[in-house]
């Protein structure tokens, strides 16, 4: 019994377009993988071609130059055509630190910008920055420099803890001596059965 040779076309038209979607994703990773600098690797979802570069849920880990881990994710990891080293972000949610570590920082924004050229992230919209020692900033953005660990708030922000509440106009927060500067700053201190 002979086989259809219309049957049998068909078969290998889909084979050969599933080869070829393969080989397309395959090559969309391998350019996204190459586009992260050494130390640092990613894990996502790819939606779009190798132009547009778009990924969901994207992981992305590594170390900045003071060998902090660090761990951002994004709803949406979307790369800029114009420049070969710019994301945009949609929800982005970023890590520095160890949970051990005391000096742990957490951030989650509506959108963002990360720079690995520059090694800077940006955190627009509604910025809520948790550190340890159960201190909480919100603000309308954040600098992060991923080179030196120095991050800068832009305000109105608020600043709380346990002990009391900071609003200025801005904040400077450096790694290296561990220093907060306000700009315009009114602290309130709280009682210890207040808050």
């Amino acid at each position: 019994m002979a086989s259809d040779p219309t049957h049998h076309s068909r078969r290998v038209r889909r084979l050969r377009q599933a080869m070829f979607v393969t080989a397309l994703a395959l090559l969309v990773l391998v350019l996204l993988w190459s586009s992260f600098g050494s130390g640092t690797w990613f894990d996502a979802r790819v939606t779009s071609g190798p132009a547009q570069a778009e990924m969901i849920d994207a992981v992305m880990r590594g170390k900045n130059q003071q060998g902090q881990p660090y761990i951002l994710r994004a709803q949406v990891l979307r790369k800029r055509p114009e420049t070969k080293s710019t994301y945009d972000m949609q929800a982005p949610d970023i890590e520095i630190g160890t949970r051990r570590a005391k000096d742990l920082i957490q951030a989650q924004a509506e959108s963002g910008v990360y720079d690995q050229q520059m090694q800077t992230i940006t955190l627009s919209g509604t910025v809520e920055l948790r550190q340890t020692g159960n201190r909480t900033i919100r603000a309308p953005h954040v600098d992060f420099n991923m080179q030196n660990g120095d991050f800068m708030v832009q305000g109105p922000l608020q600043m709380e803890s346990p002990a009391r509440r900071i609003t200025a106009d801005l904040l400077n927060s450096t790694a290296e001596n561990k220093t907060h500067e306000f700009t315009n700053g009114v602290i309130t201190l709280f009682a210890k059965e207040q808050k």
